[in-house]
Order: C-alpha cells, then structure tokens, then sequence
C-alpha cells in the first residue's frame, strides 16, 4: 500500500512540475501531511517561474478585469509566448509584498499618535478650563515629548 501512495505522491509532483498548477501544490501539501515518510525523499518542489493569466488570477484571488487592469498598470509583469501571456511569478509575488507594506503604512502607528496627542491637548484644555472654574492656578504643561496634532 505504501508503495501504491509513493507512485501517486511521485506522479502528482511531476505532473505539479510539469503543468505548474497552483491547484496542484494545494493537493501536494495534503499529501506531504499524510505522507511524511515519502515527503522526507523528496528534496524540492519547484515552483514555476511563469504562470498564464488564468493561473495569475486565481494566484492573486482577482478577477480577471482586475488582473488586466493591474498588467496595464504594470503592477505584473509578463511577456508574450507565442499567442498567450505569461505573467512572471516574482512580480506576483512581489506586488504581494508592495500591497502588504502600503497596508502597513496606511493603518501605522501615525493615525494612534495623532490620536495620543490630541488627546493629551483635550485634557490638558479640560484641566485649564476646571482650573479657571475653580480659581486655581493651571497644572503644569506636561514636559514630556508628545507628537503634535495636525
């Protein structure tokens, strides 16, 4: 039996190799999952330099008008091969990793400092303000450094 599920297991990556499916991988690892014996005699799994825009599509989880838009606006690169687009695998990846850093850098740390510090004003305001109320001097401003508020 274990031998029936090497052949399948060996089939499969050769043929994950061959066609570079992203479908193929999926299935590939389940098997590594179940066959961990048989994943320790395989050394690599080469994953393909270029994909067709279908294979790209389903990759980056887009639909097909958006995988053109983003080719377009050179997000991806590809070539012709022949009559079909090959769009290269390192700019998927690539646009990937430039999608996270933007993510990153629209949700950063700024929006809570900014925050931090108008909050730190409001009170700062509110303290002046119960002072005058109550007749008392001010508290003093508060020395450490705080981003501004824009």
């Amino acid at each position: 039996m274990r031998a029936i599920s090497f052949i399948v297991f060996t089939v499969t990556l050769l043929l994950a190799m061959v066609v570079g499916d992203p479908g193929i991988s999926h299935a590939l690892t389940a098997m590594l999952n179940e066959h961990q014996f048989e994943a320790m005699l395989v050394a690599v799994i080469i994953e393909p330099l270029v994909v067709g825009t279908t294979d790209a599509w389903k990759m980056l989880g887009i639909s097909p008008t958006y995988g053109w838009e983003l080719l377009n606006a050179d997000e991806l690169e590809s070539f012709l091969d022949g009559k079909k687009r090959k769009i290269v695998v390192a700019s998927i990846h690539a646009y990937i990793q430039r999608k996270i850093t933007e993510s990153k850098k629209e949700t950063g740390s700024c929006r809570t400092e900014k925050a931090t510090a108008a909050s730190i004003k409001a009170r700062q305001e509110k303290a002046k303000a119960k002072a005058l109320e109550d007749g008392t001097s001010p508290p003093p401003a508060n020395t450490s450094k705080q981003p501004e508020a824009e």
